[in-house]
């Protein structure tokens, strides 16, 4: 039998729970822990130029305004 593809059938799985399987949730507060790269100019003293920084961070109610700003 063929796999449902249609509209309605993405939807639920939705729905159901299918999408947010390997959310994880903050012990502290209890948020869905959102990941987000995050991307900073580092100066470099050798050359004279910046360079940029990133990496990925979790970030829910307790550390939003540390991160986001």
């Amino acid at each position: 039998m063929a796999k449902d593809r249609s509209f309605a059938g993405k939807t639920a799985k939705v729905a159901k729970g299918g999408a947010l399987t390997h959310a994880k949730t903050c012990p502290v507060c209890g948020e869905l822990i959102v990941t987000y790269q995050h991307i900073s100019l580092v100066p470099n003293a050798e050359k004279k130029s910046m360079r940029f920084n990133d990496r990925f961070v979790g970030v829910c109610k307790c550390n939003a305004h540390e991160i986001v700003g």
